[in-house]
């Protein structure tokens, strides 16, 4: 069962749109355009486990019904993170 996600009231009162079912993937906000940061790869992992999808069924599914999906200005950010090396 997935963790339920509690958001500041800023957050809450904020125009900022959700993608339904993947609270445990946000991994940031950014305030200046009030949207939420999604991690792709956490997305992913989501579909494989919860759904049993694979890989490539779990990136189509989200290709074609989430992340290219424009629901106005406060429209969500999908991020790679894997791609990203810290030094």
């Amino acid at each position: 069962m997935e963790k339920e996600i509690k958001f500041s009231p800023s957050l809450q009162e904020s125009s900022a749109l959700l993608a339904d079912g993947f609270d445990s993937c946000i991994i940031g906000f950014c305030p200046k355009s009030e949207k939420f940061v999604y991690s792709r790869e956490k997305m992913i992992e989501l579909l494989m486990e919860r759904r049993g999808m694979s890989n490539i069924d779990a990136v189509e599914f989200l290709e074609c019904n989430v992340w290219d999906a424009y629901l106005g200005e406060h429209t969500p950010i999908y991020i790679w993170t894997d791609i990203i090396e810290i030094f």
